[in-house]
C-alpha cells in the first residue's frame, strides 16, 4: 500500500510538471524521469538568466558615458549652439541628450551615452560645391555625403581632474 501511494505522489508530481507517462510504469521510471525533466529546467533557467545578464551587459555598454568634443560639420547649423539628439533602443528605450557645438562650452571635453556617440558617427549630411568645368565654361554643382560630426574622444578623466571638477561645481554652487 505504501507503494502506491508513493506512485500515485510521483504521477501527480509528473503531471503538474508535464510529464508524458505511462500507467503502468514502475516507481523507479517515473523517479528517473522526474529528475531529468529537473535537470533540463534547471538548464533552461541557467540559459535564461545568462540571456539577461548579456543583455544587462549590453543596456550598460550602450549607457556608458564617453568624454568627446563634437564640431558640427554642416554649414547650415553653423550657428547653432548645440541639438538635443534623441535615441530609441528595445534594450535602453529612449535616451536623449543635449550635445553642446560651443568649443568654449565643451573645452574639457562633454560626457555623452555610448548610444548617441554610435548615432552620431553614422549620421552624414548631402554637401553641395560649386566647381568650374574643365574647359572653364560654366559651373558644375558637385554633391556628396559627409560625416556631419567631427568627434574627438577624450580619455577618462583622472582622480585629480575629477576633484578640482566637484571643487569647481561645489565654489559656484552648480550641483546641490
Amino acid at each position: 500500500m505504501v507503494d502506491s501511494e508513493e506512485l500515485s505522489k510521483l504521477r501527480n508530481r509528473a503531471k503538474l510538471l508535464g510529464i508524458k507517462h505511462y500507467h503502468v510504469m514502475s516507481e523507479d521510471s517515473l523517479k528517473e524521469k522526474i529528475q531529468l525533466a529537473l535537470l533540463e529546467d534547471a538548464a533552461n533557467d541557467l540559459d535564461n538568466l545568462t540571456a539577461a545578464d548579456d543583455v544587462e551587459a549590453k543596456r550598460k555598454d550602450m549607457l556608458r558615458l564617453v568624454r568627446c568634443r563634437i564640431t558640427n560639420m554642416n554649414p547650415a547649423c553653423k550657428d547653432i549652439p548645440g541639438t538635443v539628439i534623441t535615441v530609441h533602443s528595445d534594450t535602453t528605450g529612449t535616451v536623449k541628450k543635449f550635445i553642446p557645438f560651443d568649443p568654449a562650452f565643451s573645452m574639457d571635453g562633454y560626457h555623452i551615452p555610448n548610444i548617441i556617440l554610435n548615432y552620431m558617427r553614422e549620421k552624414t549630411f548631402l554637401s553641395h560645391t560649386v566647381k568650374k568645368r574643365k574647359l572653364g565654361v560654366g559651373e558644375e554643382i558637385v554633391s556628396k555625403w559627409i560625416k556631419e560630426y567631427a568627434i574627438e574622444e577624450l580619455p577618462p578623466l583622472t582622480y585629480e581632474e575629477l576633484s578640482a571638477l566637484a571643487q569647481r561645481q561645489q565654489a559656484t554652487q552648480a550641483v546641490e
